[in-house]
């Protein structure tokens, strides 16, 4: 099975709910799917159970950000909208919609920079959440991704969100999905960008409408409150 067919099936199959997801530290389902002994996984491979054979692209929306002068903003969501479709490209998917989030990184007037925000308080974050709401595409994916993409919000709630409405976060670093059930994935995020490992950082419920709306205070909460 190639790899564009796995990360292509990720996207047809919903990503796995909470209510779904063992509390374990890995999913027998994926451990029936791991190499033999001795061999070295290639960890930008999901594994799946068979090929999709729709002739329907996936659809993505683009996710960006920027700080500091509004006049760098054009030049980085050009640099970041390129990454992201490179990302796509290898599932056949298209970017039926962009959002592009950009502010000063500093405090100005008394306003704090967005990266002291909660994401769902930039006005593009938001514009992509209620998108998300009206199932406008399949997943979202990324150019860039370091601590502060997602301002005051940790990235593995924003993941959570999302997979709540049967989305997944797409990025470069592994040019596919994101799955914070997946330890190589959640290691490569704490190694390049100091993201702690989910569930490290805070202990919540994983399931039901209590969880729904733990994710979304958060994604309205201020860092300082």
């Amino acid at each position: 099975m190639t790899k564009q067919h796995n990360r292509r099936r990720c996207l047809t199959q919903p990503a796995v709910r909470s209510d779904d997801r063992p509390h374990g530290p890995r999913d027998t389902a994926r451990n029936t799917d791991q190499p033999e002994q001795g061999v070295r996984p290639n960890w930008t491979t999901r594994p799946t159970a068979e090929p999709d054979n729709s002739n329907t692209p996936p659809r993505f929306a683009f996710y960006g950000r920027a700080y500091g002068s509004p006049a760098f903003a054009p030049a980085r969501k050009s640099q970041q909208l390129a990454a992201a479709r490179d990302v796509v490209r290898s599932v056949g998917g298209q970017i039926v919609a962009e959002f592009f989030d950009s502010g000063p990184a500093a405090w100005v007037h008394g306003v704090p920079p967005l990266s002291r925000l909660p994401w769902g308080k930039g006005p593009q974050a938001r514009a992509l959440i209620e998108a998300l709401r009206r199932d406008e595409f399949d997943a979202v994916v990324v150019g860039a991704l370091d601590g502060r993409t997602f301002g005051a919000t940790h990235l593995w709630e924003v993941v959570a969100f999302l997979d709540h409405y049967g989305k997944r976060l797409w990025i470069p670093d592994i040019n596919g999905p994101l799955d914070p059930t997946d330890e190589v994935d959640a290691l490569l995020m704490r190694i390049l960008i100091g993201i702690p490992l989910p569930g490290t950082a805070r202990e919540r419920p994983l399931s039901g409408p209590a969880r729904l709306a733990d994710l979304q205070r958060l994604l309205r909460r201020d860092r300082d409150e």
